[in-house]
């Protein structure tokens, strides 16, 4: 009851000078004399502002009654968040757009990054390699194996930083075996990915490379992670369809290099943890019975596959 009449005091008071604010031209006066109670610290945080904004915005010709006022509290109490959904995406987003306007570094390097991919790399270089090969000056194969070999250092130095930044960020065991082979699967599945963009440029024009790249991209993503969660009842067909995606290889690479090669419980402080043993993990997802030779012979198949399509449509758009 004493908490009760506070609010209902607090209430009098902020009506009575919302009410004085409509009679009168005067400037508004709201009086806070009164006596402190043990909700102080709850009325001049929330209850105040809360109140005063509900009367003040609600200023006109009637002024809402204390039922009414009693009902906006009380709604604000059942509430989980004090404003609309979209009010927090609208304060949300004012505030993400301010911190990427602000970071100008960052701004700078990404106009500088589109700039360059559009201006540098066009497919201006397969008509001068075109030109210099039928002027005998080299032969194709020797330029497609250096060019191959030529991005290897850069690739896989890239490639070793960005999995030691991965690894250790996600918390992985400090092992350097493990590690080892968790560079070695992102290794291996570059190469792949850049054998297959080589080869869709090489295959198909400008205009029908950029249409079929996306196209062709889109289902080796959704394979990639089809069925996790009910793999005992993937169909045959869908197993050898899955097949075709390298995405797909990588993830299971990946979860096999992380949950396998005897690794130790995970850390689970609920009383019962399903999950926790590895091996248990691995025969959810059915990906207990493959190896990770097996699953890296077929991304090394997949890579010198794609690199050989590149090869034969390179050497049938210069020597037709």
């Amino acid at each position: 009851m004493q908490n009760g009449k506070s609010i209902c005091s607090e209430l009098q008071l902020v009506g009575a000078g919302a009410v004085g604010a409509t009679g009168s031209s005067g400037p508004t006066s709201i009086s806070s004399d009164h006596e402190p109670s043990s909700l102080e610290p709850v009325g001049e945080f929330v209850l105040k502002p809360t109140v005063t904004t509900m009367i003040l915005d609600r200023q006109g010709p009637h002024v809402s009654t204390l039922v009414q006022k009693m009902k906006q509290i009380t709604r604000f109490f059942h509430n989980r968040h004090a404003v609309s959904g979209f009010v927090q995406f609208w304060v949300l987003f004012r505030l993400m757009w301010t911190k990427i306007i602000r970071n100008r570094t960052v701004l700078w390097i990404q106009l500088i990054h589109h700039i360059a991919c559009g201006i540098f790399i066009d497919p201006r270089e397969v008509k001068l390699v075109k030109k210099e090969c039928f002027n005998r000056w080299y032969g194709l194969f020797p330029y497609y194996l250096a060019l191959t070999l030529s991005r290897l250092p850069v690739q896989l130095f890239l490639n070793i930083v960005f999995t030691m930044l991965v690894y250790w960020l996600s918390g992985l065991p400090p092992e350097f075996f493990r590690y080892s082979l968790f560079a070695l699967v992102g290794i291996i599945v570059s190469l792949c990915a850049e054998g297959f963009g080589l080869m869709i440029g090489a295959t198909f024009n400008v205009m029908n490379g950029s249409a079929i790249g996306p196209l062709t991209i889109a289902p080796f993503l959704g394979l990639a992670i089809y069925g996790f969660d009910f793999a005992p009842q993937i169909p045959v067909i869908m197993q050898w369809l899955m097949r075709v995606s390298f995405i797909r290889g990588g993830v299971v690479s990946v979860v096999l290099v992380v949950f396998g090669y005897n690794r130790a419980r995970l850390e689970c402080n609920e009383m019962y943890c399903h999950f926790d043993d590895p091996k248990v993990l691995l025969h959810y997802v059915r990906i207990d019975n493959t190896t990770l030779l097996f699953e890296l012979g077929i991304l090394v198949s997949m890579t010198l596959f794609y690199r050989l399509v590149c090869y034969l449509s390179l050497r049938r758009r210069f020597y037709k």
